[in-house]
């Protein structure tokens, strides 16, 4: 999948915009209701909960869970935070749903994940199978092997984090679940002399822009939804881009808005 930026500030506003990367225009965004907006405008609680940067905007009008410092204080450090806060967050917030509450939700987990330069602040001890590792934010100091074996270190986290979210969601028997996992943008790692993210969308190497993507339904939804999994199924070798989440997601939350681009709903190619 392609990203519509190579930095946080632009892909996170840009894929919730509804606005394609090529007209993406962050003023007119700033001022036109987003993908959030229009879920909590159909019914549902929409709640960001961030371990990063903020939303860029693109969560202002809904909800945005405070991390209870009691979190904080266990995942942590110096100004940093691994994302195991997330999943704990998750829990929490789950928790304080009231039993006869049976409004749809749509909760977005932001993720640190493996932003630079700092790699080897993003994943625990416990998390770092590959050595020697760079444990500096002066990447340039440091081996190829060594930047690599840090940076590879936080997929691994992450597989943790994503495992761990999707455990929780099974555990919901109150609602039909699932989970898009989705990059907002890539990372250099040495590649042509490139390192970080940022770079102009017009020359930035594919390593910027390429981004993982992931969807995962629980037994429940596949069973009330299976001619919507099995259309997603049959598109796993297309090219997509972050341009496709808004109508999609919309598409799969039964959202429907005269605004979407049904030419970029992944759905609409088995309708």
């Amino acid at each position: 999948m392609s990203s519509c930026g190579t930095a946080t500030a632009v892909s996170v506003p840009c894929m919730f915009s509804g606005m394609p990367r090529v007209d993406y225009d962050e003023q007119l965004a700033s001022h036109r209701e987003g993908l959030l907006d229009i879920a909590k405008r159909a019914g549902y609680q929409v709640t960001w909960i961030d371990n990063n940067s903020g939303c860029k905007g693109a969560c202002d009008r809904v909800e945005q869970y405070q991390i209870p410092e009691n979190l904080k204080k266990k995942w942590c450090k110096d100004g940093e935070c691994y994302d195991d806060i997330l999943i704990d967050s998750l829990k929490q917030y789950l928790a304080t749903i009231a039993k006869d509450d049976d409004r749809p939700r749509l909760i977005v987990l932001h993720q640190v994940g493996s932003h630079g330069p700092a790699y080897y602040k993003r994943a625990p001890e416990a998390y770092q199978p590959f050595k020697p590792t760079c444990d500096t934010n002066a990447i340039q100091g440091c081996s190829q092997t060594e930047l690599l074996n840090s940076y590879d270190n936080t997929i691994v986290y992450t597989d943790h984090v994503l495992s761990q979210m999707i455990n929780t969601l099974k555990e919901i028997s109150k609602y039909q679940t699932g989970l898009w996992y989705l990059s907002d943008h890539g990372e250099s790692t040495g590649e042509h002399g490139l390192y970080l993210h940022g770079s102009p969308y017009a020359i930035a190497p594919s390593q910027q822009t390429h981004v993982p993507m992931i969807m995962w339904f629980s037994e429940s939804w596949k069973q009330h939804n299976l001619a919507q999994v099995n259309c997603l199924s049959q598109q796993t070798k297309q090219k997509l881009s972050q341009d496709n989440l808004f109508p999609s997601l919309l598409s799969l939350l039964d959202v429907k808005t005269q605004v979407v681009n049904n030419k970029l709903d992944m759905l609409s190619q088995c309708k």
